[in-house]
């Protein structure tokens, strides 16, 4: 069948796999300004990383925070640096402001022409008289006195606090498997993490079986993301806030919700690897929107709009990284491809349908003409589309619009009762 013979070939996607960034300039029209940082305004300050007792990571986890400030812009730059770089490598750092590039450090003699013998920022402004803010020391090894530190997430969502470094460079993803131990710490009680998660079960058992991105309460959302961050065989304690009212409706709250505050460890036993969604074909991110969609579905016909909604995102974060110009040329000249991309333009029609009769539940019709709109991109005698665009028309006060819509939604189905009275109060 064609979607078996579409895993053996290139994905049509958007998307290209990441690769690894290159660092290119010209050497005789770059600026490497050594000479440009004012006086007693460079600091270097060493980010301690206090690592397991025997980690054999240590010496390449420590960290410097340098700051100086340019002197052809006066832009204030601050960045963390690996202190290996900066004790044996080079460092380039682009200004924030007028983006020339200043070099910090060349073991390697690249730049020798510039620099001299001088390795460092540090021994360039000594040679010139000028000084520097400096606190750099050896990377700390941990005692059993010393307590983790707590670290907050880059979206800033939970906190982070590392009891055992993980192995390997790889962490789960949307779709893995994953075994965990989960405890409940402080304030934090058991039957509060089993309440609010349809992941844990009834109990919490020897070990916990997830799949991330397949539960959708807020407890749920938030331990796909945490283990989305974490490495195999990993033990760290996490801190965060959820609302204390699980929340099923888009409609903006008068008062300010309260927050729960929960911390919990999780040892990430095992998880299996799954491919990125720039490695799945169409016919797989096909299958996986549609898998979304009834998800969704099913949430918006129990009245949680908020759940159907995120998993509406879902799909069409799936749908939307097919080439849609580059399977629709396919599907001129194979009959199962033609099938591939009706299904596909049809289900992504629909989604996004949904997506605006949860829109329609805030209301927000702006949202909701913008969305119908692409819809009907995607199938322009989708009835829902026009239907709910018709709507969204009407209710702002666009009544020409709205009318324009409604009689096409008509033609295509005449006999449909919610349309025709939609009509008629527009009259």
């Amino acid at each position: 069948m064609f979607r078996s013979a579409l895993s053996r070939v290139t994905p049509l996607l958007r998307l290209s796999p990441p690769s690894l960034p290159s660092l290119k300039f010209n050497l005789h029209t770059s600026r490497i300004p050594s000479h440009r940082f004012s006086t007693a305004v460079i600091r270097l300050k060493e980010v301690p990383a206090v690592e397991p007792l025997g980690s054999p990571l240590t010496k390449f986890q420590s960290k410097i925070a340098i700051g100086f400030t340019c002197k052809p812009c006066g832009q204030r730059t601050q960045r963390l640096i690996s202190r290996s770089s900066y004790t044996k490598g080079v460092v380039l750092i682009r200004c924030a402001g007028c983006k020339n590039i200043h070099l910090i450090a060349d073991h390697l003699g690249w730049y020798k022409h510039l620099t001299g013998e001088n390795k460092t920022i540090e021994q360039i402004l000594a040679e010139k008289g000028e000084s520097t803010e400096s606190k750099i020391a050896m990377p700390k090894r941990a005692t059993m006195s010393e307590e983790p530190v707590w670290e907050l997430a880059s979206d800033k969502t939970f906190k982070k606090r590392l009891i055992n470094r993980g192995t390997g460079l790889s962490c789960p993803r949307d779709g893995s498997v994953c075994k965990i131990r989960i405890q409940a710490l402080g304030e934090t009680f058991p039957e509060t993490l089993l309440s609010r998660s349809i992941n844990l079960g009834n109990k919490l058992k020897e070990f916990q079986e997830i799949v991330i991105g397949e539960n959708d309460t807020e407890l749920d959302h938030m331990l796909d993301k945490i283990l989305e961050h974490m490495r195999l065989r990993e033990t760290s304690d996490f801190r965060f806030q959820i609302n204390r009212h699980e929340r099923i409706s888009l409609a903006r709250e008068k008062e300010v919700p309260e927050f729960l505050t929960m911390e919990i460890r999780i040892e990430l036993l095992s998880f299996t690897e799954v491919p990125e969604v720039w490695e799945l074909n169409p016919a797989q991110l096909v299958d996986a929107g549609q898998h979304h969609k009834d998800k969704g579905v099913e949430w918006f016909n129990s009245g949680n709009y908020v759940y159907a909604l995120r998993r509406f995102t879902k799909a069409v974060r799936c749908l939307i990284v097919i080439d849609k110009e580059m399977l629709e040329k396919l599907a001129k000249e194979n009959a199962d491809a033609a099938v591939l991309f009706r299904e596909y333009c049809t289900l992504l029609a629909n989604v996004y349908t949904n997506i605006a009769a949860v829109q329609l539940k805030v209301p927000n019709y702006v949202s909701v003409i913008d969305i119908c709109t692409k819809a009907l991109a995607y199938q322009s005698n989708n009835v829902k589309a026009l239907y709910r665009r018709g709507v969204a028309y009407a209710r702002s006060g666009q009544n020409h619009l709205a009318r324009t819509d409604l009689e096409d939604a008509l033609k295509l189905a005449p006999h449909d009762p919610v349309v025709q009275n939609e009509l008629r109060l527009l009259k």
